[in-house]
């Protein structure tokens, strides 16, 4: 299943950034395709999904 998330701007130190990410590894995991709508990324982009600016 494809899946979107937005997120207006990831920090690898926000809490909210942290779950975010824990979520689509999880959906990941699963077999899920997710794609990522974001302002701005910051630190490292995780493997296999998309990111859109």
């Amino acid at each position: 299943m494809k899946i979107a998330f937005c997120l207006f701007k990831y920090s690898p130190y926000s809490g909210l950034s942290l779950d975010f990410l824990r979520i689509l590894e999880e959906c990941q995991k699963r077999g899920h395709d997710p794609y990522v709508f974001v302002s701005e990324w910051r630190g490292e982009r995780p493997e296999g999904v998309e990111l859109r600016f």
